[in-house]
């Protein structure tokens, strides 16, 4: 295995402990009903809809990124390119007529760019898991944390947020592999003034997948310090330091850091496929190859 892969490796085996200890409990409470140390539906309400006891839903939920790789994301890709050039194109004609043009990319990846991204679509994914969370219980469907009188209702709602960031790792990974995929095509936009000498008008140049990339990074990072704010605040007056509920709460804040594991596997596949991806992309543009300026080489 090449040394890039490593910290994605070890995220996913981390990912892979996590669901085998929530496959052990369902395998208990099956065989020995009512003796679970959570009630079931507190794992069952966010699936539902997928046939099979808990086990088969896990798997399933395992593969689900895989299969929606390969048959959303690559069998489409030049498609979901041109969805967000597009997009992107529209949303620019507000500010200026930008330009277009292909930055020819390095073909190495780090194993610290790789990890990053899956630390981001993680935490996007954890904080739209805490969102849903409350949402089911502002409908009543389950109970959320905002009152807490034992360790258990504690334990019920790292759960109840752990099978969502699985449930919604389906959805939130064919949003951002779009992304990434024009990142590393080198598509970039420029914008230079043509008006009059003395017109105040920067200089623009940046890379299509900017502005999304920046939002979804963005939101990622402040949802998710706004969750565990908000947790510690609604859970730490109920708890001491010698409870094991303090465990519960710390298991939360590490959340994000164990479902990235999650998104490895799809992140793997996109590296290895990404040559075909990139030479696909490029059958379906026209822009002419750029070369960037070299701003280090600008005297002062």
């Amino acid at each position: 295995m090449e040394k890039k892969y490593i910290p994605l490796l070890i995220t996913f085996i981390v990912t892979l402990t996590i669901i085998m200890f929530f496959m052990i409990i369902g395998i208990t409470y099956y065989l020995n009903p009512g003796d679970s140390m959570f009630a079931d539906e507190t794992v069952l309400i966010f699936i539902p809809f997928i046939p099979g006891p808990l086990i088969t839903d896990l798997l399933i939920i395992l593969v689900a990124p895989i299969v929606v790789f390969i048959v959303i994301f690559y069998s489409l890709a030049p498609y979901w390119a041109k969805l967000l050039i597009g997009i992107h194109k529209l949303l620019s004609k507000l500010g200026g007529n930008p330009k277009y043009g292909v930055i020819k990319m390095g073909k190495k990846a780090t194993g610290r760019m790789l990890f990053f991204r899956a630390m981001v679509v993680s935490f996007f994914t954890f904080s739209l898991a805490v969102f849903l969370v409350e949402i089911l219980e502002i409908l009543g469907i389950t109970d959320g944390f905002l009152l807490y009188s034992s360790g258990i209702q504690i334990f019920d709602t790292v759960v109840q947020v752990y099978v969502a960031c699985l449930f919604l790792g389906i959805i939130t990974i064919l949003v951002f592999l779009p992304v990434w995929h024009l990142e590393d095509s080198g598509l970039t936009s420029y914008q230079v003034s043509t008006g009059e000498e003395d017109e105040r008008s920067p200089v623009d140049i940046q890379g299509v997948h900017a502005p999304l990339a920046g939002a979804l990074t963005g939101y990622a990072g402040f949802a998710t310090i706004l969750s565990w704010i908000t947790f510690i605040i609604m859970v730490y007056p109920t708890i001491s330091i010698s409870d094991v509920s303090l465990l519960f709460l710390i298991l939360f804040i590490l959340l994000p850091f164990i479902v990235a594991g999650f998104f490895s596997i799809p992140i793997y596949l996109y590296e290895k496929k990404l040559p075909s991806l990139l030479s696909r992309l490029e059958s379906y543009w026209d822009y002419d190859h750029i070369k960037p300026p070299e701003f280090e080489k600008v005297e002062s």
